[in-house]
């Protein structure tokens, strides 16, 4: 087993992103069969390695199962268990001398005792071995080599025959322990076959001489980076030329660590056909909390769970372990052995040497208290008892990267993990998205349906503001195509790992066993002359003797910067700025040279064309000064430092960093003054750990605005980029920085700030000088407007449209435009705001004068004091709301010729918003909302079309687009049907059973849902009142939906007489519901689909009359299946689920 310090191990494990989820609530069976050549379930090894239980036994830690203390080889038994694997050291004195012969032998006479099976593991060290470190033991440092083989043998022998005698003879015996580099070191490095061959030989003897004539016992030589079939092969293939004796391939798998599942199978299956020899994973392990139980940091935390894709759970503790034993237990030819879980019961109070902390206890299969977890259930696993293959896993998409206005070809596919270890690409149909977004630099995310399934995935867009003028710039191609190495060129491959890539499956790998020189270098020609820019990410090993170049040459002129590694996987990136290219061609590369054994990676290389160069006006933006100056800190200054590691930076050596003990809220922020006007962006990075009741945002002020972004913290070195745009600055003066409230403990780092200019103000507003060229109002009528006919022109649709002066709050319209406006609606635009008024409301207005004469149509539209948007938003209890754009408070009304002014309350027909995003805001959550009287936000309504919130509204009142999150302290982020829940909290269409609480889980009922149903609809408040139930009393609060939803054939009762409200509804009866809402929101498009085959057993019990629906919803894709194979038409539906099939109506 590796300690913590892993940068021995280059194989590690990543996909992007986190997951996506299993939307249905059946299984969806793979084509394929499961394979008929099973392992043998009579000697599959079920196993554990308990080496640290007599460490944990004599600092008093016990074990129970169900609440009664038991010895742990018993609780282990009676899970399933029946091998067990202790290692060995030669004099462990760091280990306060366990795990040598003497408690060996004790321990090897327990689990002989408890009937399990004994694997050995000979570490030949006095401490840990794995691939990082193989140190001889102190004894033996100053053996000739002839001397070492001697003392290999003779120690394996001794302790074997003390076994034997005992009575307590191993059935398995590892000669090493993760021997990728070699045993014995450095005599018996993998550099030196022939030496490494002859000590396992060694090993190998003594266990031959001295097993007993009545016992048959297995050799098994182990290799860590069980997906790595390229390091197996050349290893074996050398134990193979030099006839060493062996039995077993062990190999170690972390999934975190070691590759994919696949990988692991295809390297498993590979090897067994190759040397015929059974296979065994000697190492596996997955944890099922992030919660620490100690001090000490753990080794695996939340960045490795997001690489694999699952969550740490016991939950998924379990499926990742009965994964390994299946994909195991699928071994062409039968030759899967087994698995042992490494350290199931590693709990804090032993560490990894004397008076060190554990990090390993939340990989442990018991709880801190020493209570067995529901994972340790996994080793009831035997061959064949999983009986079908069935998905587990969707990962996300390749992520693409385009230029703007580039063509977006979306990935045909996307893999699928089933629990056998196969992955497959199984094709995707993408949903609709706003083509608009191809035409602004920046990332967004695209869903879709897995085709033939009830799975989900997503695939990230980047879109670049210039396209890449490099080929295969992130090795995708698996080759070196298109780029010419020089110097030591056998330092230096193309990967093929995900988990060691910045992104895709490759990268650019390097490493030599003796010092190295290299150059890795691209010609690009027929270039437009002009400024461009070269990124690149690495990362990689420190060294001190180490140096890292990305270069460029053109025109007899070199370019470079320095790369600094600073860790696996923690890629930095780095960038060569305002390189002049003046001949139309231009080299870029990378220039390496490192001491021995020296290891890194490069990928996302880049060439883009720089139009104008931006210029970042903040001062030390990336902390690299070491310093706060001239950054403030304004409430807990104790919780905030500039650190110097990095490894914790986003780039450079240096970031803020936060913490503190208590609960505290702190303002970090720079003011700059004497700036050019215009309108500017703020960016900046942000990492940190994650906690329910934080709130970070990215802030800016001028000009009496507050610009702002929320900041949402995923993890550990997990960076995200954040932006406020659209900043006025009209005085030469702006503030910013960052605004952060955490509660105890809280963490995280901010780094990479930068304000830049991107453009001019638009018309209006007051410019104080700085570059300003106006003074005033635009319209030079102190806002308003007042529209003459020549200013009408024709949309093309029977209506008109108006471009409203920059800064305009009024737009008066006067009796010479009636005639026109009567004829065709009237649009009236300004800035981030536009207002369609049908004809029929202007009608209505003109309706209410004696004359026309005279008379003149005003709309106003007055943005609210930024000082009353954050008192409305504060006071929104229970519910995060954020204001995406300006809150205007609207009214529309008409003056006749003496002055009398009428305003029109309600409108006969829906006036139409348009209002724009001025920042960021999550889609799902967005929408136009208006304050009504008594203070509350109320949903209006929100189609966003060509990057614009629209809605109809029928009355004015303040109105602004909002995003409104609604959290529930029963509904996780991690929660099947949580999106679905918080998007139609969103939008008012579902509602808590109280302000903290959505029981999800609750049965709906009949009353609820139809009310849900019309707020989905949007359906009319019925005006006929006629009581059509005797249930459903004028006084329910539930009486209006009723109604309504009867008037539109979306309801019947159960009973000519009885609606039965509080009565639970079924799931076939939703099916019918769901159809008909269907039918009235999309007329004529629900057509029944009589004949079509369910995949149900239970299809026999749907009712005749629900049966048409039933087929119809699901093959629309509304409603899935329940358990194995069943639909369950009776079943009463859940308020979770209700949610999800009206959120997926919607869509």
């Amino acid at each position: 087993m590796k300690r913590m310090a892993q940068k021995g191990i280059l194989l590690f494990f990543i996909f992007a992103l986190a997951l996506t989820s299993l939307l249905g609530v059946g299984p969806v069976k793979k084509a394929e069969a499961a394979e008929s050549n099973l392992s043998d379930p009579d000697t599959f090894i079920k196993g554990v390695d308990i080496s640290t239980l007599q460490a944990l036994e004599d600092k008093n830690v016990k074990f129970y199962d169900g609440g009664v203390q038991q010895d742990l080889l018993t609780i282990m038994k009676n899970h399933g268990v029946n091998y067990v694997r202790l290692r060995l050291w030669n004099d462990p004195v760091q280990a306060d001398g366990y795990n040598d012969k003497e408690h060996l032998l004790a321990m090897a006479e327990r689990v002989k005792a408890a009937g399990l099976k004994l694997l050995l593991d000979f570490h030949y060290s006095d401490f840990w071995a794995d691939p990082g470190q193989q140190v001889k033991p102190a004894a033996w440092k100053d053996l000739s080599f002839a001397d070492l083989k001697t003392a290999v043998y003779n120690y394996t022998q001794e302790v074997m025959s003390e076994l034997a005698a005992a009575d307590a003879y191993p059935d398995m015996v590892q000669i090493g322990n993760e021997i990728n580099s070699g045993m014995l070191l450095p005599d018996g490095s993998t550099g030196n076959m022939d030496n490494l061959a002859q000590l396992i030989s060694e090993g190998v003897k003594a266990v031959r001489d001295t097993t007993p004539n009545d016992q048959t016992t297995q050799i098994m030589l182990h290799l860590a980076e069980g997906g790595n079939n390229g390091k197996f092969r050349s290893f074996f293939d050398a134990m193979e030329a030099r006839d060493v004796d062996y039995d077993v391939i062990g190999m170690s798998y972390y999934p975190f660590w070691h590759g994919t599942f696949q990988q692991l199978k295809s390297n498993m299956d590979d090897v067994a056909a190759r040397y015929s020899k059974q296979i065994v994973v000697a190492e596996t392990s997955y944890p099922n909390t992030l919660e620490n139980g100690d001090d000490h940091p753990n080794t695996v935390g939340e960045n490795e769970t997001k690489l694999v894709g699952f969550e740490a759970s016991v939950a998924n503790q379990k499926l990742v372990t009965e994964t390994v034993l299946n994909t195991v237990a699928h071994v062409q030819d039968g030759l899967g052995l087994g698995v042992f879980y490494w350290e199931p019961a590693w709990l804090a109070g032993v560490g990894w040497k004397q008076g060190e902390g554990n990090a390993w206890e939340n990989q442990a299969m018991f709880d801190y208290e020493g209570n067995a977890l529901a994972s340790l259930d996994a080793f009831q696993y035997v061959p064949g008892s999983i009986g079908t293959v069935d998905p587990i896993l969707v990962y996300p998409a390749t992520p693409v990267t385009i230029a703007t206005g580039d063509v977006l070809v979306l990935p045909a596919d996307t893999k699928v993990l089933y629990n056998e270890g196969t992955i497959t690409a199984i094709a995707v149909e993408w949903d609709e998205f706003d083509s608009e977004q191809l035409n602004t630099p920046g990332t967004f995310t695209i869903e879709g349906d897995v085709t033939g399934t009830d799975l989900r995935t997503s695939v990230e867009i980047t879109v670049t503001g210039s396209p890449n003028l490099l080929k295969n710039g992130s090795f995708e191609s698996g080759t070196l195509a298109d780029w010419t190495v020089t110097g030591d060129s056998g330092a230096v491959k193309i990967e093929h790992n995900a988990g060691n890539a910045k992104s895709g499956e490759y990268s650019l790998n390097y490493w030599s066993g003796s010092p190295f020189s290299y150059q890795v270098a691209q010609t690009v020609t027929g270039l437009e002359n002009g400024t461009y820019e070269l990124r690149g990410y690495a990362s990689g090993g420190e060294y001190a003797e180490q140096v890292i170049s990305l270069t460029a040459e053109t025109s007899g002129q070199t370019y470079s910067t320095p790369a600094t590694n600073a860790g696996y996987n923690v890629w930095k990136q780095y960038t060569i700025g305002d390189i002049q290219i003046a001949d139309g061609q231009v080299k870029v590369g990378i220039s390496v040279s490192g001491p021995a054994e020296a290891w890194g990676y490069f990928d996302k290389l880049e060439l883009v064309k720089v139009e104008a160069a931006e210029v970042n006006v903040v001062q030390n933006p990336g902390f690299e000064s070491g310093a706060l100056a001239p950054w403030t800190v304004t409430g807990e200054t104790g919780a905030v430092k500039v650190e110097h590691n990095a490894a914790n930076a986003k780039s450079g050596e240096y970031a803020l960093n936060y913490w503190f003990g208590t609960a505290f809220k702190y303002t970090v922020t720079q003011s700059l003054e004497n700036l050019e006007n215009g309108v500017y962006e703020l960016r900046a990075s942000a990492s940190g750990g994650v906690y329910d009741d934080q709130k970070i945002a990215l802030i800016a002020k001028s000009g009496g605005k507050t610009y702002t972004t929320d900041v949402v913290n995923t993890g550990w070195n997990d960076w995200h980029s954040y932006t406020v745009g659209h900043i006025e600055v009209r005085d030469g003066k702006v503030s910013f920085g960052f605004d952060v409230d955490a509660p105890a403990g809280a963490w995280g780092y901010m780094d990479d700030m930068a304000l830049v200019r991107v453009g001019d103000l638009p018309p209006g507003g007051t410019d104080s000088g700085n570059g300003g060229n106006s003074n005033g109002n635009s319209n030079g009528n102190n806002g308003v407007a007042t529209i003459t006919p020549s200013q009408l022109t024709a949309d093309g649709k029977g209506g008109y449209s108006v471009a409203l002066p920059a800064g305009t709050t009024q737009a008066v319209l006067s009796s010479g435009l009636y005639d026109q406006l009567e004829k065709g609606p009237i649009t009236l635009a300004t800035g981030d705001l536009s207002v369609t008024i049908p004809s029929a409301v202007i009608a209505d207005l003109l309706g209410k004068l004696k004359t026309e004469a005279g008379s003149k149509i005003t709309l106003s539209f007055v943005p609210v004091k930024e000082e009353a948007v954050d008192k409305l938003l504060d006071s929104s209890k229970g519910v995060d709301v954020k204001a995406l754009g300006t809150i205007y408070d609207f009214e529309l009304s008409v003056t006749d010729e003496s002055g009398k002014v009428e305003k029109l309350s309600r409108f006969g027909s829906p006036l139409t918003l348009r209002m724009k995003a001025l920042q960021n805001g999550n889609a799902e959550l967005t929408g136009i909302y208006y304050i009504a009287e008594d203070g509350t936000i109320q949903y209006a309504g929100g189609q966003l079309v060509n990057g614009v919130w629209e809605a109809p509204v029928e009355h004015f009142s303040p109105y602004g687009l909002l995003e409104v999150k609604k959290s529930y302290t029963d509904v996780p982020g991690s929660h099947w049907a949580a999106q679905a829940i918080t998007s139609l909290s969103a939008k008012q269409i579902v509602n808590g059973i109280s302000a903290t609480s959505f029981e999800p889980e609750r049965v709906i009922s009949r009353a609820e849902f139809t009310s849900i149903l019309v707020r989905a609809l949007k359906l009319a408040s019925s005006s006929d009142h006629t009581l059509h139930f005797s249930d459903v009393p004028a006084s329910a609060w539930y009486a209006d939906g009723v109604s309504t939803a009867y008037k539109a054939g979306l309801v019947q009762g159960r009973s000519a007489e009885l609606f039965e409200p509080n009565g639970s509804i079924t799931r076939q009866e939703m099916a019918v519901m769901l159809k008909k809402a269907y039918e009235i929101s999309h007329p004529g498009s629900a057509k029944p689909v009589a004949g079509v085959d369910l995949p149900f057993l239970d299809e026999t019990s749907i009712a005749d009359w629900a049966l048409p629906s039933v087929q119809w919803a699901y093959e629309q894709g509304l409603l899935k299946g329940r358990g194995d194979d069943r639909f369950a038409p009776a079943a009463s539906m859940k308020r979770a689920e209700a949610a999800e099939v009206i959120y997926r109506l919607l869509k």
